[in-house]
């Protein structure tokens, strides 16, 4: 279901003016009581619970205040009447040494925080600002600390409350994993320290942040290590699995005491990787020893020697399967293609390529209908976060996670303004790697060739060193007519594996239906080629050349027959081709489970191979209501 509110609507509502942010377009307007002439506010339409979001520019204002002031001018409820949606569930005080309440956490249902601190007239104001940050239930760890107790850190209040509950002294920091502020480690000096982390990376992560940190002012600490947890669970868990404070002592005490030399350790083996710690390993790829499955992969080209093809052509074999040029899908992916050019024409790109594949499910490739915005931190923040909303759409609608993100071209979509510029070239690609490494998607922008080919990727040298694999999409082309021929495609540059010639390729006209005045109307399409390689003329026959040569001497020896192919011509000894057909599909072996797909696998394979017969050595002609092959003496 969409709730997003138009942009129109929100312009009518709120006055101001349209402009175009970091969520895209948006209404740019005054926040609440402010002047008609303030633009503090930003507001731009979304697909969520309230149909916009909202962003402050005013100090002034907080996000629920912004929201209800929009909601009412479009005359919604306030949000905070729409309690079904989300609800208050637990209330965490932060108090200080005096039991003076400093700011408060709230749990929400679904799972949601928020911090709040008393705005001094009875009510809260959800802006922290300069207020003072210390551990959860303070005055009761300082009581605790002053007997000599030891005392137990974990990583949220939830937990803390479960050991309190057993009398055992617990604390955390209100911000979470990740996060433990120097003014917190002051108040365990000589203390005894026992951390115990959450079942997952980043808990394991913040238990080293805090043994460091403790350690570095006297305390004695040991990591505890609970068996038996849950992914992703913690001492609420264990507990609740009939653990018991005494046995919760008894391993704290066993655990080995966190040391100085222990933590370098640490800090070094989060900085370095040691010989033996990372044994090789098959390396991870999308597409056998072609393409990586992370990193940077450019495919660069002359202008019409079919960059775009290509790269739909790659989407759809990586999401179904289908051999990439006779090279084997490694693990099927979902791609999001970012087509900054040519992207009205983008359906019909598509549909003839599943035209030709013979392809008619539904697969996991989309295009956005706006660009994106990297021009700004918050826009590829954005932009990250409606990934990873996708890969989530993938795996639960496909069965695949997004793995392969088109940028087409990296110029257009990025506004560059010199491509001559290195350090700008280098600012792109990193864009581009940060995001491919958040989503967990290789990153395959597209890119032009230079007025001379022979140069490669146009621009600043920073293009090839960023790149892990450059795709090179090369053609002759006539600077006169436009006529393009000998269409290849290449691997320019493989930081791990073999350059040189992939395969030839044409791209075949498809049609798709007729327009309104009757003309026909259609797109092109990737065909692989058969044809020798014009940068390896003794290469040797392709798998479909030597079948079919195979099929043609077992069907001339087992059915051939001497016919006359036209009047006036000696007689040859020829073989039908229908009957060379059935030879070269029992010997003709893809990989391809489903009957279907296999059966247009060696349909296309013997139509490239037929065609690419040499003519100085076969001739073919109809005759006796039969198509016919023979052997030129």
């Amino acid at each position: 279901m969409n709730n997003t509110i138009s942009l129109e609507r929100l312009h009518r509502a709120l006055g101001g003016d349209i402009s175009q942010g970091k969520y895209g377009p948006q209404v740019s307007c005054p926040g609440p009581g402010h002047s008609h002439r303030d633009r503090s506010l930003a507001v731009a339409p979304a697909n969520n619970a309230d149909g916009f979001i909202v962003y402050s520019h005013s100090k002034k204002d907080d996000w629920i205040t912004a929201k209800d002031y929009v909601r009412e001018k479009l005359g919604l409820p306030r949000f905070e009447s729409r309690k079904s949606k989300r609800r208050e569930v637990a209330w965490y005080d932060y108090a200080d040494e005096t039991g003076s309440l400093l700011f408060q956490k709230v749990r929400y249902e679904p799972k949601h925080f928020v911090q709040r601190r008393p705005d001094g007239k009875g009510d809260w104001s959800y802006k922290l600002g300069e207020v003072r940050r210390v551990l959860y239930r303070l005055p009761e760890l300082i009581e605790a600390l002053a007997k000599g107790n030891p005392v137990f850190t974990v990583e949220g209040e939830k937990a803390a409350d479960s050991l309190w509950a057993l009398n055992v002294p617990a604390t955390c920091g209100s911000d979470g994993a990740g996060t433990w502020r120097d003014e917190y480690s002051e108040h365990f000096q000589a203390a005894t320290v026992y951390v115990l982390p959450d079942n997952d990376e980043v808990g394991r992560d913040h238990a080293q942040l805090v043994a460091r940190a403790l350690i570095g002012v006297g305390a004695s600490v040991r990591i505890v290590e609970l068996t038996g947890l849950p992914e992703r669970g913690d001492i609420y868990d264990w507990l609740k699995a009939g653990g018991t404070a005494d046995k919760l002592y008894q391993i704290a005490e066993d655990a080995p005491e966190y040391s100085e030399d222990q933590s370098a350790k640490d800090d070094l083996a989060s900085i370095f990787t040691f010989i033996g710690d990372a044994p090789a390993a098959p390396p991870h790829e999308l597409i056998k020893k072609l393409t990586p499955a992370e990193g940077v992969v450019v495919t660069g080209g002359q202008s019409s020697a079919g960059k775009t093809f290509v790269q739909v052509h790659k989407a759809i074999c990586l999401a179904t399967g289908i051999p990439y040029f006779d090279h084997k899908i490694v693990e099927r992916v979902g791609t999001a293609f970012i087509a900054a050019e040519g992207r009205p024409l983008m359906p019909n790109r598509f549909e003839a390529a599943l035209n030709k594949l013979a392809v008619t499910e539904k697969l996991p490739i989309c295009w956005p209908k706006l660009l994106p915005d990297f021009s700004s931190p918050e826009g590829v923040n954005l932009f990250i976060q409606k990934m990873k909303q996708l890969d989530k759409f993938y795996q639960d609608n496909y069965g695949v996670r997004l793995g392969h993100i088109v940028v087409d071209t990296v110029a257009a979509t990025f506004s560059m303004k010199d491509e001559d510029d290195n350090a700008e070239v280098s600012k792109v690609c990193n864009v581009m790697r940060r995001i491919g490494e958040e989503v967990g998607a290789l990153m395959a922008p597209v890119h032009h060739y230079g007025k001379n080919p022979e140069s490669g990727l146009r621009g600043a040298s920073a293009w090839r060193g960023s790149a892990d694999v450059i795709e090179g999409v090369l053609a002759d082309i006539d600077p006169l007519s436009g006529k393009v021929s000998n269409r290849e495609l290449v691997c320019a540059k493989a930081r791990d594996g073999e350059q040189g010639p992939l395969s030839p390729f044409d791209l075949e006209f498809i049609t798709l239906g007729m327009d309104a005045d009757g003309d026909i109307y259609g797109s092109l399409c990737v065909v692989p080629s058969e044809r020798v390689s014009k940068f390896d003329k003794g290469k040797a026959p392709s798998k479909g050349q030597r079948t079919i040569l195979d099929a043609i001497h077992e069907a001339m020896d087992t059915s051939g027959k001497i016919v006359t192919p036209r009047a006036g011509m000696a007689e040859v000894r020829a073989v039908k081709v229908s009957d060379v057909r059935i030879e070269f599909d029992r010997r003709y072996v893809v990989p391809d489970t489903d009957p279907a797909k296999a059966a247009n696998a060696k349909r296309m394979a013997f139509k490239r191979a037929l065609d690419h017969l040499s003519p100085t050595q076969f001739a073919a002609g109809a005759a006796e209501g039969a198509d016919w092959i023979w052997k030129l003496d």
